[in-house]
């Protein structure tokens, strides 16, 4: 048998003593379609699970320490902490008995029947994201020169990706080919995580066994606005910032040309080399350059210390990418925010009960959403901008200063707040309402 010319090839023989008996033999898997297919997704889990675990550990080293010298007590937090990282690592929910996996058997299938191939529920998407898309170019008109980009490069970059997944790759799931820069930065910058717990279903198993009335081609569709408008959108920042000129695609990811990044090209010269003048003998910036030179060299020196630390600089001790890890996160959190997520980073803490799965099916994006009308105004945890700032010399430097956050209805509230008591006080001004 197969089986037996495996074992055969193994090195592993039953030769009667007991060694290999048929209890131990059956389990085992004789497709190779499927065990190469078992390997990558286990290679998934992997890293995933390992950049869980590794996360958690510095988070609670950095409670304990809270703990230990500023008195602060972190119990609920690192509770939660405990919560996340039994749901996303450890997957405890799947231990909670035949009732719940019933449960969420008999969910999967209202929701597939209810949804699946569903053009009402495309329209709906569609509209939806086409509606957030709207608000949040206007959101970014009303803010101006500090706006994260512009509707026009937002159309752009619009028919960037729309061209680059009809091309030449599906657009139903927006699989776009990784030649194209689309696919790339899509790769590069992590838009949309592997669900590596979703690969373990058997539909991703065998070839054979790929069907139309599968969840992944039955929803296809229903990802696509969501896809379509967060990767737009993540493109049109980058054309804001001036680095898509920078970009290019090899072999499925980005190369990052720093001497053809907008925000650095005035200091390097034809060759795409820093230019000399620039510099004194000893390396630093001289006083007689221009302010736009300054100001893109302080930027550039930061970001090139902050990468140098990560191991991400070339041998000429440039950046070999356009973003720091906490811009790039703050970016990444702002589309959560306008579009929602599909990802596990947005996996709500109840999922980790068959109820709790129930209740919050689809609503991923409750969480954020709620933030974004509620939230009282505070600095963000994730998002913000780097600023020029001067030291106790006078001399400048680059750093990442965090922005507010403050939901809809709450800025609504303050706006009426503000024109009332401008319109009875006197003495109340704009500069005190903004105060």
């Amino acid at each position: 048998s197969s089986l037996e010319t495996r074992n055969d090839k193994l090195n592993i023989v039953d030769r009667g003593d007991g060694i290999v008996e048929a209890a131990q033999t059956d389990p085992f898997e004789t497709n190779l379609e499927v065990i190469l297919n078992h390997f990558v997704r286990d290679t998934y889990q992997k890293v995933h699970y390992k950049e869980a675990i590794g996360t958690y550990h510095a988070m609670s080293s950095m409670l304990g320490l809270e703990n230990l010298y500023n008195h602060v007590d972190n119990k609920d937090t690192q509770e939660f902490l405990d919560g996340m990282v039994k749901l996303i690592v450890f997957n405890e929910h799947k231990r909670e008995g035949k009732w719940a996996k019933g449960l969420d058997k008999a969910n999967k299938m209202v929701s597939f029947g209810a949804l699946a191939f569903s053009p009402k529920q495309f329209l709906l998407e569609l509209t939806t994201m086409g509606i957030s898309s709207v608000s949040g170019s206007l959101a970014q008109f009303i803010r101006g020169k500090n706006a994260k980009f512009t509707g026009a490069g937002y159309a752009s970059s619009m028919l960037m990706v729309m061209g680059d997944a009809g091309g030449k790759g599906k657009l139903g799931r927006l699989r776009v080919n990784n030649d194209t820069l689309t696919g790339a930065i899509i790769n590069s910058f992590g838009l949309f995580s592997t669900d590596s717990e979703g690969l373990a279903r058997d539909e991703h198993a065998m070839s054979r066994k790929d069907s139309l009335f599968q969840s992944r081609h039955g929803y296809s569709f229903l990802l696509m606005p969501h896809k379509a408008v967060t990767t737009a959108t993540f493109i049109a920042m980058m054309k804001r910032d001036g680095v898509l000129p920078a970009m290019s695609a090899k072999d499925g990811n980005t190369v990052y040309d720093v001497s053809l990044d907008e925000r650095f090209a005035i200091l390097f010269n034809n060759k795409k080399e820093l230019k000399k003048s620039l510099l004194d003998s000893n390396g630093k910036l001289k006083d007689n350059v221009t302010k736009a030179e300054k100001e893109a060299y302080l930027l550039l020196d930061y970001n090139r210390k902050t990468m140098r630390a990560q191991g991400l600089v070339d041998e000429n001790d440039m950046p070999t990418e356009p973003y720091t890890d906490q811009v790039l996160e703050g970016m990444k959190d702002h589309l959560m925010h306008v579009y929602g997520t599909l990802d596990k980073r947005g996996k709500l803490l109840s999922a980790a009960t068959a109820f709790g799965r129930l209740f919050s099916k689809f609503k991923t994006w409750v969480a954020p959403k709620f933030e974004n009308y509620w939230a009282e105004r505070a600095p963000s945890l994730a998002r913000g901008e780097l600023k020029t700032k001067l030291d106790a010399d006078g001399k400048e430097y680059v750093v990442f200063e965090p922005g507010m956050n403050e939901g809809i209805l709450q800025t609504l509230a303050h706006l009426s707040r503000g024109i009332y008591e401008m319109s009875t006080d006197k003495d109340y001004t704009m500069k005190t309402w903004l105060i």
